[in-house]
């Protein structure tokens, strides 16, 4: 018995010193132990996850294993927080159980609907293209400059005076702005209204003056505004335009992946809803207090925060733009 036991001790220490530890990169080692803080254990796979996601040249500073240590030190001691915060029961902060539910619903939208996806073809690319034209169209432009005057026979004079300028000579009503003008926002910058378009945010009789001016160098007004006159110039027309479906493709790839993303959203939402239970108690709204401006609010509601365009809405498939503001209440007072 004596002679078993040994050669049992004798062949154990070689039986295990032949078994090769798992090589690095392998599941086997992403699953090893590299801490344990209380019931959290790091494991090999969540350090490696950590390092990566440090910026290339951070990395680059852990190839050592003495520098990983460093790094492991750093999570032991965040480790060491939580761990205390999870005995004091801030797990069950309501804070933190509403920030848990939003990143579990953020991840479930990325992986159902923001993953790998057939890509657009180029036919549903023209498709869209051509029934869609108004979103390509760029809408001629006009750049002009203004002498801004209090009264109308100053302002008729000053009309005068800029008539005789030629067509090129923007530096001679920009002499003008800054002899004439009282309207210290443009005349800063030489009277110069950049820009404007149909829609553009400029009071409707001084937009509609602008506009109507076809050719660079060209003059008009005065023009009323709410008791001041506008005299203009032209220094730059841009002709409309619709852009051609090379320089619109990418954006159309990606509108129809939007619409396609909050459709498959829509589905699962409404699929969710036959199979979750949802009560809703609209009788207790009136008792949800809004606070005043000023006072300080705590973090943003999931509301605030929308996984995909629509989603929150209730309307997934729709995506309406906002409507332009008055362009009445902008430039030109």
């Amino acid at each position: 018995m004596p002679l078993v036991l040994s050669v049992l001790l004798a062949v154990a220490p070689t039986g295990l010193g032949c078994r090769r530890p798992p090589a690095a990169g392998t599941d086997e080692a992403r699953k090893l132990s590299v801490a344990r803080v209380g019931n959290h254990v790091v494991t090999v796979a969540e350090l490696e996850q950590r390092l990566n996601e440090q910026s290339l040249l951070e990395r680059d500073k852990y190839r050592s294993d003495q520098a990983k240590k460093e790094f492991l030190d750093r999570i032991v001691r965040y480790e060491l927080l939580a761990e205390e915060g999870i005995r004091r029961g801030y797990d069950r902060d309501p804070e933190i159980v509403r920030s848990l539910r939003q990143q579990i619903a953020t991840k479930l939208v990325k992986e159902a609907f923001l993953g790998d996806r057939p890509p657009t073809t180029s036919a549903e690319v023209e498709k869209y293209y051509r029934e869609h034209q108004d979103e390509f169209r760029q809408e001629r432009q006009v750049r002009a400059l203004q002498i801004v005057v209090a009264d109308r026979p100053a302002a008729e004079r000053v009309a005068e005076e800029a008539k005789r300028l030629g067509p090129d000579d923007l530096d001679g009503f920009r002499r003008l702005v800054a002899k004439y003008s009282v309207d210290d926002t443009t005349k800063r910058r030489g009277g110069d209204l950049l820009f404007v378009d149909p829609k553009s945010q400029v009071r409707r009789p001084l937009l509609a003056a602008i506009l109507n001016m076809k050719t660079r160098g060209e003059t008009a007004g005065p023009v009323e505004v709410d008791g001041r006159f506008h005299i203009l110039k032209v220094a730059e027309v841009k002709e409309g335009f619709v852009r051609p479906l090379a320089e619109a493709e990418l954006a159309v790839r990606r509108k129809l992946s939007q619409v396609q993303q909050a459709h498959d959203a829509e589905v699962l939402l409404e699929k969710l809803q036959k199979s979750i239970r949802v009560d809703l108690h609209p009788e207790n709204l009136g008792k949800v207090e809004i606070k005043k401006a000023g006072t300080p609010r705590g973090p943003a509601p999931a509301a605030s925060l929308p996984l995909l365009p629509g989603v929150g809405t209730g309307k997934l498939a729709e995506h309406k733009a906002s409507q332009d503001a008055d362009p009445s209440q902008a430039i030109g007072h």
